[in-house]
């Protein structure tokens, strides 16, 4: 599996970043592994705001938490995880809403550059890499998502991560629409996934060719319209309106 950065691009990625009072950032990097720091971090914009559970669900479906403890849950693993991160100011708490957080910009902005290889958020980013070496991708929902939007993702076959990113201050937030073209056609063909996150998009059933993504562990399908989850193997499935 593929690191979303080099741990060799860190003294790089610090130099390349100009801070006000220094010519170098130098940041208290925690002990747990990298991957975990900045492995779906990449994929948030500025000023993103998320819960706690969402990115230790996240990690824990691409295995970034090792179970070190006997009898210790991996859920609280991840918690310990974000708990250090956010004693050392990796985030910060929203102002206008205390479950949730934000990155500082400048740790968004080393996310960015480290991972740009192999994470893509489809609304900010410029594309560094050759398009069939990324394995993450994020974009914010429109209101009306066609598959024409989508079509680079035709070149990604070894994709592991679709995440549609909610946004929280839109008056259609819960209200997007979603091709059924990428439902029937795009998504069951990216083989790979290991996280699919539909949330807020207006579905009311399922095509039964995802039941072909048989390496899903983080399946998002909350504030959609499907009143049911009958998917055994998803690891994480929050099925409300």
């Amino acid at each position: 599996m593929g690191r979303c950065f080099k741990e060799q691009d860190m003294g790089l990625a610090r130099r390349k970043k100009q801070h006000p009072s220094s010519s170098k950032i130098e940041l208290p990097l925690p002990s747990f592994p990298f991957e975990a720091l900045f492995f779906l971090l990449c994929l948030f914009p500025k000023d993103y705001e998320f819960e706690k559970d969402e990115l230790v669900l996240l990690w824990m479906a691409e295995g970034f938490l090792q179970q070190t403890t006997r009898g210790k849950q991996m859920k609280d693993i991840g918690t310990e995880y974000f708990r250090d991160l956010q004693s050392r100011s990796f985030f910060q708490q929203s102002t206008s809403d205390r479950a949730r957080f934000m990155m500082h910009d400048l740790i968004n902005d080393l996310a960015q550059y480290v991972s740009r290889e192999t994470c893509f958020n489809f609304d900010g980013d410029k594309l560094y890499a050759r398009v069939e070496k990324l394995r993450h991708f994020s974009f914010l929902r429109h209101q009306y998502d066609i598959s024409k939007r989508f079509e680079i993702l035709h070149q990604m076959e070894s994709l592991r991560t679709f995440m549609a990113l909610p946004i929280h201050t839109s008056p259609w937030a819960a209200s997007s629409y979603l091709s059924n073209n990428v439902l029937q056609e795009l998504l069951p063909r990216l083989v790979r996934l290991r996280v699919l996150s539909l949330s807020g998009y207006c579905i009311e059933e399922l095509p039964h060719q995802i039941g072909g993504l048989i390496h899903l562990r983080y399946f998002n399908l909350s504030y959609t319209r499907i009143n049911h989850c009958l998917i055994p193997w998803v690891l994480f499935s929050a099925c409300r309106h």
